[in-house]
Parts: C-alpha cells; structure tokens; sequence
C-alpha cells in the first residue's frame, strides 16, 4: 500500500508541474551536453530552480535498457548529484534526494535502479539510508547500495551494513565484507574470522583484505598463517594483508608490534622469488619506525638481490638524519663492487639534497680515480648530481684516464654544464690528457666554444692521433670566423683521407659566417688562381655549397680545361650548384660536353634545379623542356620524364604528352602523364580539360603497366572536357 501511495504521489507531483517545468526543461537539457562543466553550471542552476517538479519530470525520462534514448536524463541527473552536493547547498541537496528516493521506489527496472542508487552515493547523507538500507538484501542492488552507504559513511550507514551482514550470502556477503573493510567495522570483525577461516575462497581473501584494514588484533593469527600459506597466490595475498595490518598496528600507535610482523616476513620470506617481500616489508618498516629500521636496512644492503639492495638505498635515501650516510659513505668505499655501483648515486643525491656530508661528497669525488672501472663509470653521473656548479673541474681532472667509453660519458656529463669560464680549463687541459680524453675536450670546444679557443683548435690538427685532428678540424668548423679562412683553406690542401672531406666542411663553415653572401666564395676564389691539378679540383668541389656569381663563372671555365680532373670536379660542382643560376651552363654542357658522364651529370643537375617548389610551375616546366631537347639518349630522356612527372601542371602535361608515341619512352610517359594529372589523395579531383582527356586516353591506349592504365581510366570518368 505504501509504495502504491508514493506511485500515486509521484504522478500528481508530476501532473501539477509537469506542465510548468517541461517547458523550461527541454532546452536545458538539450544544452547541457553541449558545454563544458564549468558552462554546464549555470544550466544546473536553472533546473534546480524548477525545484521538485523539474527534478521529478528528468526522474521519469529514465528507461530500461534497450527501451529508448535516455542519454540526456543520465546526464542532467548526475550533474545534478554533484551540483547540490557544493557546500552550502543542503537544501538543495535534500531535495533532490528525496526526488531521488520517491523515483528509486517507483522504478520497476533494475538498472533505472542502479542508476538512481549511484546518484545517491553522491548526494546522499543519512537522509539516504533508510531507502538504501532496503536493497542491501537484493542481490543485483546490493553491490551498489552497499557502496552508497560506504561512501555516506555515517554511523548509521555503517550499522545499516552490519545489520544485514549475518544473513547475507554469496556475492552480496563478498559485497558486504569488503565494505566492513573499507569503514573499518571492528563490531565485525567475529563474522570475518568466521568467513576467513571458511569455506568460500572469495569470501576467504575479501574478510583477510577487511580484517587486515580493521586492524584489529585479535586478527593477527588468522593474517599470520595466511602470509605462510603454501600456494604462492594465497600466500601472496595474505602478506599483502599482513602488512596491511602491521600499518594499521603502526597507525593505532602499536608501532612495536608494525615492527615486529616486518621483521617475522623478513625473516619467513627471504626466498629469492619473494624479494618483493622483502622490499614491502622494508618500507612499512621504516614508514612506522623511522631511524629505528636502520639495521634491518644495512643489513638489507648486504642481500644478494641487487633490487632488493636498491629498494633498501631508496628508503634510506627518505630518512632524516646523518648516520645512515655516513654508514653509506664508509662502505661506498670497503663493499663490493656492485654495491659500490649502487651507493655512489645515492650519496650524490644526498648531499645535493642538503646533507653536505664530508664523507659522502669526497667519497663519491674518490670514486672518479677509483681502480674499477664500473665505479669510475657510477660515479661520472654522479659528481654531477652532487654539485652541477662544481663538478666542472673533477670531471676535467678525470679524464686523464685512457679509456674512450669514460671520456664519451664524461664528455655527455660535461656539455650542459660547460659554461664560457670554463673554456680555459678546458684548453688547458689538452696537452695533458690521452688521445681520446682531448678529442673529447675538443668536441666540447666545438660544441661549446668561441673563437677565442680557435687556435687551440688549429694546433690540434697537427696531433698524431687521426681521432684527434679530426676532432680539431670538427671544432675549426664550429670555431671559426672569416679571418681564419685562409689558414682553413691552407690545411684543406694538405689534408688527405678522411681528413679532407672534414677540413672541406669546415672551410666552408667558416666562409657561411661572412656576412655578405656574394663574397662567401672569395677566399676560395682567390686560392684557385695559383692551384693546380688536384688541389683546384679540390677548391672547385667546395664551391658549390658557397655559390654565387663570381664562383659560378669559375666553375662554368674549369669545365673546359684541358686537365682531366680540374674539368671533371669543375663538372660534378656545376651540377650541385645550389640555385638556378647554373642552369644555363649545365644546358650547353648537356649539348656539347665531350663525354657521356659529363652529359648526364649535367641534365641531373637541371632536373634538381626544377625540382625546386619555390620556383614556379611555368619555370620549372621551361627549365625541364631544354633540358628534354638537349637529351640525346634515351636514358637521358627518361631522366628528364621523371622530373616532369612531378610537376602538376597542363603545360607539363603537353611536353611529356608527345612521347606517348615513342615506343622506347612510352612507359615513363605513360607513368609521368597518370602522376601529372592523376588525384593525388581524397581531396584533388586532379587535371581537367580536353587536353588531360586526350592525353589520358592516349595512356589507356599505349601504357602497359595495368596500375598506371587503371589509373588514367579511373580519372578519364571524373575529367570534364569542357573546363
């Protein structure tokens, strides 16, 4: 009778406000999916001005699953849950709970049901739990009915909970134990040794996990003898909620019996496979006994386990104090080595922290000139931790060793804390270090360095280590200014091998720094007056990456000298010309150049220039049709084909059209004119007009490559004639 009463009252609230609220509703709601949270509550506002009716009449938009588009209701119902749950809106709340709990009963479907009762969990306070009280012993609601009330949390939900944890079964028990657990229930804690003594594994591991967040002491035995079961899930399990309750212990002020379970499971799980063990224990005993874990921790570090002896320097590391580094300072020294390996950061990290201790920075600065290499190697990264300002000079110092690796990672260390006051350090330190240590301080004044260290750098390349000048000549690169282009140019042809190529690179660095671009091949222009042979082949091939108009009427007259390897690097530097300013002279190189080689070089470099987007289609489309007339091969032909195939434009399209006649290059035009005219993704509808079908029907006709047939008569269906 009474829920036929609160269906009858719920209609009429409907009736009466219906009319008024539906009217303002709908486009609130329409709108809130639509904006932002924080553009959402002024809407949310809105609707809890309607009050009641607006509430009720969102209530009766939910439908079962499957029944309809409820979408907008779910939406509004549970940003109104969190609305009225602001501080200071407890009028507002309650209202909107107590329309909550009328549609709660009225509603037939569980999961309208469901959705009602989570709203609830949010909103809800003990005006609450009397109606989720009721569905605690429904098995579909009772899981989130239980988790409602676990969240309201009150006295009275929690007695609402224990009330019916005696007769509940199965999953709703599992339910139920997991929420004594998290409100920490101690009144059931009987009814949970029962269940974790019990049949029933789930119920089994739900009441340890509870039991064990309780904390409750009559609990220990049954926690003891679940972390040594025999099965290694279920002894996993209750370790985990046997440290689970020694931090309880800890938290109700028994730390003792905390430390004491931590040093049982230390002692029970000291298996290798159960070094997690080892580690939780560790923590939770130093979580709740602080400095008083110190020797459970050094002894810790003696452990075979090399994750056990990290875990071990990680807690330390998080303890106040300076005992315990000093202790890691005087065995950084005596322990093994990898031990040794693991403490060097640790104490960096320690002293940058503020524990300035003596011992700990000048073991770790020790540690640089120390006999094992796998120390040196820890304690590199290390010194640098410790001290980023100060740790400049000892990393120098210790590159006096021979070992290249040392001298990479000292040189990784180094550059981001070299500074311009460091540079003469860095200087000074080259005649005293191995080879591989001063390439490495010579790849830092490179990386680094200013002109002020370029004569550093030119006595370098006359190291005899190969590593070394190269290195030098690396630095020459980074360091230098015009007023040392001279002397680059002057080593540039004396460099041999490997050497050449780097000094070439160098040069022109150096040149790329003068500030007038037309003057950047002067010096270089000026040398090839009085070379010969092969060092003005040498000095014509480092032209190129200068250009200009001087040089290029350099190269463009070596191209005719009666030496064989002056007219052949005079060539090679004309085709890399950087702009299209060669263009004219590789096209009258393509039509008379006495060789072969020399011919295609020349029509590779105009199909390059072309290719350049910043020139217009028209240009390079002109530059391409030359380049076709001065090819005499077919070879060549195909070269210049291919270069028009990737400029998308009519005029294009005209000059490869033709050698769809030829049989020698039908192939390649077929391909060109499909890639000239074809889409090249979803959004170009590629060339259109009479000309493009004619051209595509030719294609049709000739190609034999089915790809490029099938693509010309896919786009002859989409090319209109007319435009």
């Amino acid at each position: 009778m009474r829920r036929s009463f609160l269906v009858v009252a719920m209609a009429w609230g409907l009736a009466a406000g219906a009319s008024a609220a539906d009217a303002k509703l709908a486009p609130l709601l329409d709108r809130m999916h639509k904006v932002t949270s924080a553009e959402g509550q002024p809407i949310l506002a809105e609707i809890v001005k309607l009050g009641s009716p607006g509430v009720r009449e969102i209530c009766a938009m939910l439908l079962p699953p499957g029944k309809g588009n409820d979408a907008n209701a779910h939406f509004a119902l549970h940003g109104l849950a969190m609305y009225v749950s602001r501080p200071g809106a407890d009028d507002e709340r309650k209202m909107f709970v107590i329309v909550l709990i009328e549609a709660l009963r009225a509603a037939q479907d569980k999961d309208v049901k469901g959705f009602l009762i989570r709203q609830l969990q949010l909103a809800g306070k003990d005006d609450a739990v009397e109606a989720l009280s009721g569905y605690l012993a429904d098995p579909p609601l009772c899981d989130p009915a239980a988790q409602a009330l676990t969240q309201i949390a009150t006295p009275a939900a929690t007695e609402a909970l224990l009330k019916v944890l005696p007769a509940a079964q199965d999953a709703a028990r599992v339910t139920l134990i997991k929420a004594m657990g998290v409100l920490r229930v101690k009144a059931a804690v009987p009814a949970l040794l029962k269940d974790a003594s019990g049949d029933d594994r789930t119920a089994h591991f739900a009441a340890l996990h509870a039991l064990a967040d309780i904390g409750d002491p009559a609990a220990a035995g049954v926690l003891a003898k679940a972390a040594d079961a025999a099965s290694p899930y279920e002894r996993s399990q209750g370790v985990s909620c046997y440290l689970l309750f020694a931090r309880r212990q800890a938290e109700a002020g028994d730390k003792a019996a905390c430390a004491k379970i931590c040093r049982e499971l230390l002692k029970s799980h000291a298996a290798p496979r159960e070094r997690n063990v080892t580690c939780a224990a560790l923590a939770t005993l130093a979580e709740a006994v602080g400095e008083a874990a110190s020797p459970d921790l050094l002894a810790a570090l003696e452990h075979k386990d090399d994750q056990v002896r990290a875990a071990a320097l990680r807690i330390i590391e998080t303890l106040p104090g300076k005992e315990l580094p000093v202790e890691l300072a005087r065995r950084a020294t005596q322990a093994p080595v990898p031990l040794r390996v693991q403490l060097l950061p640790v104490l960096a990290r320690l002293a940058s922290r503020g524990k300035r201790l003596g011992e700990a920075e000048s073991t770790v600065l020790e540690a640089l000139h120390d006999k094992d290499k796998a120390i040196r190697l820890a304690a590199i990264p290390a010194v640098a931790e410790m001290d980023r300002a100060g740790a400049v000079e000892p990393l120098l110092d210790a590159l006096r060793g021979d070992q290249p690796d040392e001298a990479k990672l000292i040189q990784r260390v180094l550059l981001p804390l070299i500074q311009a006051k460091h540079l003469p350090l860095v200087v000074a330190r080259l005649p005293q270090v191995p080879p591989a240590s001063r390439a490495v301080l010579l790849d830092i004044l490179a990386a680094r360095g200013t002109v002020a260290q370029l004569d550093a750098a030119l006595a370098s390349t006359g190291d005899a280590e190969p590593t070394v000048r190269l290195a030098a000549i690396k630095a020459l690169g980074a360091l230098a200014d015009e007023k040392a282009v001279p002397k680059l140019i002057e080593l540039l042809l004396k460099a041999e091998g490997a050497e050449q190529g780097a000094v070439q690179r160098a040069v022109v660095a150096a040149c790329e720094r003068i500030p007038q671009a037309d003057q950047r091949g002067g010096p270089i222009l000026a040398a090839l007056g009085s070379a010969q042979s092969a060092k003005r082949a040498l000095l014509l091939r480092t032209l190129p990456r200068l250009g200009g108009d001087k040089a290029l009427q350099a190269v463009a007259a070596d191209t005719k000298s009666a030496e064989a390897d002056v007219q052949d690097a005079a060539v090679r530097a004309l085709a890399d010309w950087p702009d299209v300013a060669a263009v004219p002279e590789l096209l009258t190189l393509a039509r008379t150049a006495a060789s072969v080689p020399q011919q295609v070089l020349a029509l590779q470099g105009c199909v390059r220039l072309a290719s350049d987007p910043k020139l217009s289609a028209e240009r390079r489309v002109a530059i391409l049709k030359d380049a076709l007339a001065a090819a005499k091969r077919p070879e060549e032909k195909r070269l210049v084909l291919a270069g028009l195939a990737g400029v998308r434009s009519i005029e294009s399209l005209k000059v490869v059209a033709p050698f769809l006649d030829d049989a020698a290059l039908q192939g390649e035009a077929a391909a060109a004119a499909v890639r000239i005219a074809c889409p090249q993704d979803r959004s170009d509808k590629g060339l259109q007009g009479g000309e493009v079908a004619a051209a595509l029907q030719k294609v049709v006709e000739v190609a034999k490559d089915a790809n490029v047939r099938k693509q010309a008569e896919d786009q002859l269906k989409r090319v209109k004639p007319g435009s």
